[in-house]
């Protein structure tokens, strides 16, 4: 299954403000990833990362956010608003992965700044960034080291970065993984099927970085929401863009069963059998 052609069609049908908003909301709403993720973004916000009232008079002490891997921009969108004041960056490897989002941002967060570049070789100044957060991205990436160590360069001392991955749940040389947020699920663009917890802590502590939270997603019923929410859709999807009326119908019917399902999985806070990985991890003090 390849992703980008369908987001390719979406993006064309997302004119408007208020269509856009109420998409990111959606995304929000039937990715389990993002309850997740907000719930993380949440926890950092009030351990300290939130802008005081008093800072805000001046520009060069505001946090800066690289969203790193922006997409859609949804993730990016809620921290504009979780994050007051910030100085927020989406980047992207080309402009069409911004799915036509620029408008948008420079009306509702006019502070906003868009760069195009690669991970692998960040485009900015090293003690650039107060937080990166990248979600599903490292999986598409060729050279994680080299993109672990580039985080943990524009990361200023102090700062956090929030990743989310699939997780690979098989021992090294086992064979293909088992489970994950997309279990005998082949996705076109991913270049690897997840991490391992231990190589995920491995590769990131090695750039210069400390992990202070692991939370595991997607057990049994994040699987079952999963399945009703993007396996089949996104299927469907694939076929041909007259399915959209028909994706939306099914969406609206699924949605209750599947919204308590996410509910039930990301209520333990992790999941041992998570097919998901999401790591928080802090650039020391100099």
């Amino acid at each position: 299954m390849h992703y980008d052609p369908v987001k390719y069609t979406l993006a064309k049908l997302l004119r408007g403000r208020i269509l856009r908003r109420a998409f990111h909301l959606g995304l929000d709403m039937i990715f389990l990833r993002a309850w997740y993720v907000r719930k993380e973004l949440k926890r950092i916000a009030d351990s300290g990362l939130r802008i005081a009232e008093s800072r805000l008079a001046s520009p060069k002490s505001k946090i800066r956010i690289l969203d790193a891997g922006m997409g859609f921009g949804q993730y990016s969108d809620r921290m504009a608003r979780l994050f007051k004041g910030a100085k927020i960056t989406g980047l992207e490897i080309d402009k069409a992965h911004l799915y036509g989002g620029e408008e948008y941002f420079r009306a509702v967060h006019p502070g906003f700044n868009f760069a195009i570049g690669d991970v692998q070789i960040l485009p900015f100044k090293a003690n650039s960034f107060d937080l990166i957060v990248t979600v599903d991205v490292m999986e598409h990436i060729p050279d994680d080291r080299a993109t672990f160590a580039e985080y943990a360069r524009v990361l200023r001392p102090g700062g956090r970065l929030l990743m989310h991955t699939p997780r690979d749940r098989t021992e090294k040389g086992k064979g293909k993984r088992e489970g994950g947020d997309h279990e005998h699920w082949d996705v076109g663009e991913h270049v690897r099927d997840g991490y391992r917890d231990a190589d995920a802590k491995k590769k990131i502590e090695a750039a210069g970085l400390t992990v202070e939270h692991v939370v595991r997603g997607y057990g049994k019923p994040g699987m079952v929401a999963w399945t009703l929410l993007q396996r089949f859709p996104m299927t469907w999807l694939g076929w041909s863009k007259a399915m959209i009326p028909v994706v939306a119908f099914y969406l609206v019917v699924v949605l209750p069963v599947a919204v308590v399902a996410m509910a039930i999985d990301r209520a333990p806070g992790d999941r041992e059998d998570g097919g998901s990985l999401m790591i928080s991890a802090v650039k020391k003090q100099s």
